[in-house]
């Protein structure tokens, strides 16, 4: 293949990839409601930011990470501004770390589980500075350990399957 149509055919899928996370993330609350479950306790961004990963590249991922947040703040309200910032910083830390641990170890679903695991603690202790210098008010873990678990053991079985899936389609 060459160089040319490599380039276009990666550039169409970043799009159409992006394009259908920022309309997952543009609907949840609304499905949310619909089917009366909390689905914003199964952490919808790192999931989308994930399977976009799996389906796209590097540089894709972390501009997801730092723009799902703040998009998400802009159409819904949700999570406030502030908040937005400490997730985007929160997913973009996980991303790093994601692909850090992968090149060391080699290891993709420890490697994910790692770094979803050591941001979440990073987001935790950022959200106590922000609570204790009172930018941001309520309770400093509002998701139950159970669904942050569950995520930890999901997002690197979804981003494994999406990779085998991309490659079974040669993407």
């Amino acid at each position: 293949m060459s160089t040319m149509v490599y380039k276009y055919k990666t550039a169409i899928t970043v799009t159409v990839v992006d394009f259908t996370m920022l309309c997952l993330l543009y609907v949840t609350p609304a499905f949310s409601h619909l089917v009366s479950l909390p689905i914003y306790l199964f952490d919808p961004m790192r999931i989308f930011l994930f399977l976009a990963a799996g389906l796209t590249n590097k540089k894709n991922t972390y501009f997801l990470a730092l723009t799902l947040p703040i998009f998400s703040f802009f159409i819904s309200g949700h999570p406030f501004f502030i908040k937005s910032i400490l997730i985007a910083g929160e997913l973009l830390l996980n991303v790093y770390l994601f692909y850090l641990i992968k090149e060391k170890i080699g290891q993709t679903y420890l490697a994910l589980g790692l770094s979803i695991l050591i941001s979440k603690i990073l987001y935790y202790f950022g959200k106590f500075i922000l609570i204790k210098s009172m930018l941001i008010e309520g309770k400093l873990i509002t998701t139950p350990f159970i669904y942050q678990f569950v995520v930890i053991l999901l997002v690197p079985i979804l981003f494994i399957g999406v990779k085998k899936f991309k490659e079974k389609m040669n993407w």
